[in-house]
């Protein structure tokens, strides 16, 4: 599923992959392995936006087509 996700507060894509442990997410910018980043995924559920925010660590960083796809460990759970 894809769901739109910001990196403190820029909107930088959508998700590829979402588990209780971490998530991958497709962005223009690269962000180097170990980085913390504030993310905020819009989850949307009958019409109404629901950000779900958590704080992550990078763990993988590749090159995908003109952007990047970001493998994210959750340190925080999602918080709405």
């Amino acid at each position: 599923m894809e769901v739109p996700v910001s990196v403190a507060g820029r909107q930088e894509g959508v998700t590829r992959d979402v588990s209780v442990s971490g998530l991958s997410f497709a962005s223009a910018q690269a962000y180097a392995v170990g980085e913390r980043i504030d993310l905020t995924v819009d989850y949307l559920l009958d019409g109404h936006s629901y950000p779900l925010r958590c704080e992550a660590t990078v763990v993988r960083c590749e090159p995908s087509g003109t952007g990047f796809t970001v493998a994210a460990r959750l340190t925080t759970a999602f918080l709405e």
